[in-house]
């Protein structure tokens, strides 16, 4: 079983570095820390299916390998896909009228 879980990480990373690395190397050199939030957040919403996944992941490997996740998956990929683009982020969790929801925040300085 761990090292099924060591594959799997494995896997994860290299998605992130064949993927997502080359983006955020070219991206950070150019864009300001809006637009970078900006365009990972909209490259992940068209790498990823908001969904409920039959299996219980719901964390960065059901948007890397199950392109499925649901708030709290979602929430923690982007929070990963933002720290390695050096934007300061926070994992929000809270309850709302329509159950438990999780998202991130980010550190945007304007001016």
């Amino acid at each position: 079983m761990i090292e099924a879980q060591k594959v799997r990480l494995i896997s994860i990373r290299i998605i992130v570095i064949e993927y997502f690395l080359p983006l955020l190397l070219a991206i950070v050199r150019i864009l300001e820390k809006k637009q970078i939030v900006r365009y990972l957040h909209d490259e992940l919403l068209e790498l990823v299916t908001y969904r409920h996944l039959n299996r219980s992941v719901d964390d960065i490997r059901g948007a890397f390998i199950h392109k499925g996740v649901l708030c709290e998956g979602y929430a923690r990929t982007l929070t990963y896909l933002y720290q390695l683009a050096g934007i300061e982020v926070t994992y929000v969790t809270g309850k709302t009228s329509a159950g438990y929801h999780a998202g991130v925040k980010a550190k945007i300085d304007i001016l």
